[in-house]
């Protein structure tokens, strides 16, 4: 396994994107003091997982975006790349070339990918404990690194040491597994503290299941009888139902014969008031005829007195003789003849029968009286 090609972009004084190609053998970078030689070897350390900011020499992480100069602006992610070729598969994946990118941004939001998928901090740290390039390895050396070792504790310095032979993948997985064991130890004090909890609401619990269990029995049985009660509430509704049925087609028997009768006496009502406009029509005709009679004998009354006051010289003097009260009032003057109580000329009633009209009897001449 070794380092292909090495790109950069925003980070530190990498305001444009830098790529590197190494090749086989030794590669050396030369340049002036700020040249930013030292700024690859800080990339490639952050971009294997680095999280101490002190070992790349700044305060914060967002140190390592470029923070911008006279001419330019800041930016707002950095962004480094490193290939390397697997071919002899040395790391632990089925690829021959390996892609490893990390990214910053000022918000402070970090992203891992390898060959193209997000991954965590974790997996890049696996995927580099067995080849010397992870996490704190001797394989990139900063500066004043040689210093640092040779002044370290015995402690620091044994890390140092199990990191160059290749045992700190076994120590990484010890921890990881202590690491394991205390949480196990946590769960199993948790379940104890659980069980033991349980043990005392193990009589109240007993007690709460029988009554549910008596509460379930109890229940399957007032589902049973509401059940029988709402057949037999349906079985009644059911005849209730055909009885109102019936009821429904005797109604309707007696609606049509109520409908037929109408009609009959509808007709009946209709020729009834056709015999009434034909009375009527015949009281009007019997009124006219009347109002015709009335007329011509009031013209006949009136020649009568006009005859006899022109007869007055010749001693002879009609006097109208009264009418007696009860043929005055007999009903069938008025209906037959047109009486009315204005008439006061002398009737008698006709010896012929009844429907006959009134005659007027002869008058006897009186002679006239001289004076």
């Amino acid at each position: 396994m070794r380092l292909k090609s090495f790109s950069a972009h925003g980070f530190k004084s990498f305001a444009d994107k830098v790529n590197i190609d190494f090749g086989p053998g030794i590669t050396a970078i030369v340049g002036p003091n700020g040249s930013g030689k030292s700024n690859i070897s800080d990339a490639i350390r952050w971009v294997l997982g680095e999280q101490s900011v002190k070992y790349l020499r700044g305060t914060k992480m967002e140190d390592v975006i470029f923070a911008g100069s006279s001419g330019r602006r800041p930016m707002g992610m950095a962004e480094v790349d490193l290939v390397f070729d697997n071919t002899d598969h040395s790391l632990p994946v089925d690829f021959d070339e390996v892609s490893l990118q990390r990214r910053v941004f000022r918000s402070g939001d970090s992203e891992y990918i390898i060959n193209g998928k997000n991954c965590r901090l974790k997996d890049v740290v696996a995927l580099f404990a067995d080849t010397g390039l992870g996490r704190g390895s001797l394989s990139i050396i900063g500066q004043n690194k040689i210093d640092e070792i040779l002044n370290s504790r015995p402690e620091d310095r044994r890390s140092i040491f199990e990191e160059a032979a290749g045992i700190a993948k076994y120590r990484l997985r010890k921890k990881e597994a202590l690491r394991k064991l205390d949480d196990t130890a946590a769960n199993l004090l948790r379940i104890q503290d659980i069980q033991s909890e349980i043990e005392n609401q193990l009589v109240p619990l007993e007690a709460a299941a029988e009554k549910a269990r008596q509460y379930g029995e109890i229940s399957g049985r007032l589902r049973q009888v509401k059940v029988t009660r709402l057949l037999t509430q349906l079985g009644a509704l059911e005849g209730e139902k055909t009885r109102l049925k019936e009821k429904i087609r005797s109604l309707e028997g007696q609606l049509k014969e109520l409908a037929d009768l109408s009609g009959k006496l509808t007709g009946q009502e209709e020729a009834l008031e056709q015999q009434l406009q034909d009375q009527e029509t015949a009281y009007s005709a019997c009124q006219e005829k009347i109002l015709a009679r009335e007329k011509e004998a009031t013209g006949a009354r009136k020649r009568s007195r006009k005859s006899g006051s022109s007869r007055a010289g010749t001693g002879w003097t009609s006097w109208p003789k009264p009418v007696p009260d009860w043929r005055r009032n007999w009903p069938g003057a008025r209906k037959i003849c047109g009486w009315s109580p204005r008439n006061t000329t002398g009737w008698k009633k006709p010896s012929t029968g009844p429907g006959t009209c009134w005659k007027r009897p002869p008058q006897k001449r009186k002679p006239s009286r001289a004076w």
